[in-house]
């Protein structure tokens, strides 16, 4: 299963990544996957406080959602006012890719 909003495309995976979990310093039940160019818009999932994000060693970056989340674009803030419909995600694992594109001496992330 691949889901995709804006810049951001989550692929379902079916074994358990070898990551280390990134801590969510602020507590809150949001997990921020990528930010638009000036910072005005955000995609982040909204969960009961049981998701979480992995990251191994060489960067790649999985979404673990043990019950349901909900993965919303929007104003940092409230998450209101995006162009982008809200996604609705089952449980498990997702593995995130923040769409890229090439210029010339490498590659730069896309932004919203």
């Amino acid at each position: 299963m691949i889901l995709r909003q804006g810049n951001i495309l989550l692929r379902k995976v079916y074994r358990k990544p070898k990551g280390q979990p990134i801590p969510n310093i602020k507590r809150i039940n949001r997990l921020i996957l990528g930010m638009g160019e000036t910072g005005a818009h955000v995609h982040a999932v909204v969960h009961d406080g049981d998701a979480r994000l992995l990251r191994n060693s060489k960067g790649r970056t999985w979404l673990e959602v043990p019950t349901s989340a909900v993965l919303k674009h929007g104003e940092p803030v409230t998450l209101e006012g995006g162009d982008h419909d809200a996604i609705s995600l089952k449980s498990g694992i997702y593995e995130v890719i923040q769409q890229r594109f090439y210029i010339p001496g490498g590659n730069a992330y896309a932004s919203d």
